[in-house]
């Protein structure tokens, strides 16, 4: 399955990546770049919360639950509370494999939960399921 890439010269969506992982905002900036998004990285969550704060029309937000700091359901809970951002598509990144931490994120507010580790399709189809690509 191969997402659709914008046509050239078309404004790519952008997503902001938030982890404290800079290897795995790196692997998630490229598995977006060939879906033909952009990322945006921040290192926490509030880094994120000052990226978003700042505008920049973005897509969605794909971060991590344990961030240091401000962790991935507080910085859902700030989106969800701010009426210019609560309708932004957020999909969470965890190393919490139990369903009760699913059943959690999503009722904090998270649009999808992808459990770690993850592979590229299980990311470009949660990005289809979220309506930001096509497949």
């Amino acid at each position: 399955m191969e997402p659709m890439f914008p046509n050239e010269g078309e404004a790519r969506k952008k997503a902001l990546v938030v982890d404290n992982s800079k290897g795995l905002r790196l692997l998630l900036g490229w598995i977006l770049q060939e879906a033909g998004m952009e990322a945006v990285e921040a290192n926490d969550g509030t880094e994120a919360l000052q990226i978003l704060g700042m505008g920049g029309d973005f897509a969605v937000v794909i971060l991590d639950w344990d961030l240091p700091g401000i962790n991935g359901i507080q910085v859902v809970t700030e989106i969800r509370r701010d009426a210019k951002l609560k309708s932004l598509p957020i999909m969470m990144i965890s190393g919490r494999p139990h369903s009760s931490d699913a059943d959690f994120a999503l009722k904090a507010g998270v649009n999808d939960y992808v459990i770690k580790p993850f592979t590229r399709e299980t990311i470009l189809n949660s990005l289809t399921r979220m309506g930001l690509i096509e497949s």
